[in-house]
Formats: structure tokens, sequence, C-alpha cells
């Protein structure tokens, strides 16, 4: 009786890791456009501490981005959108003088 719960478990767990791979895309999605959204506010702001405080809050998204990124598997799509950008806070983070 055993044995016939084992097909069950096996596609309950395929499910599991599943969900747990689209929940760690979306993370990843959602640090990216909080990563720009942070050089945008920098980008607009006229103080030096919120510039500042900005473009490090931006810098540890990126580091956290770049952590995560090989723990999840991604469809063309995802990563082709997730590629571009990250590419562009890059290049943002670059330009602000930032070692990536």
């Amino acid at each position: 009786m055993r044995h016939k719960s084992i097909p069950f478990q096996i596609s309950a767990l395929g499910q599991v890791l599943s969900e747990a791979n689209a929940s760690g895309v979306s993370f990843l999605l959602t640090e990216l456009d909080t990563a720009l959204g942070f050089l945008e506010v920098a980008q607009r702001s006229n103080l030096v501490e919120t510039v500042q405080r900005n473009h490090e809050n931006a810098l540890k998204a990126y580091r956290t981005i770049q952590r995560f990124l090989p723990k999840v598997k991604l469809d063309v799509a995802q990563q082709k959108e997730i590629n571009v950008k990250l590419a562009i806070l890059k290049t943002r983070l670059l330009r602000a003088g930032y070692l990536v």
C-alpha cells in the first residue's frame, strides 16, 4: 500500500519545487524593479544623502540578485527580461561610480 503513494509524493514534491522556483523568479524581478526605482529616486534628488542612500540600496539589491540568480531556473522570456534589467542596473551603478 505504501508504494502507491510514492508517485503522488513525487508529483507533490515537483509541484512544490515548481512553486518555489516561480516565487524565486518573482522575487528577482521585484528586486530588479526596486533597484531601478532606487536609482530613479537618486537621479531626481538634490540631496547628497538621498542620492548616496539610494545608490547603496540599489547596489545591495544588485548583489542580492547576483546571489539568488543561480538558484532559479528561468525560461527564455524570463532570462531575457532579467538579463536586460540586470544590464541596465549594472550600467547605471557603474556610471554612479560603484564597482559591480
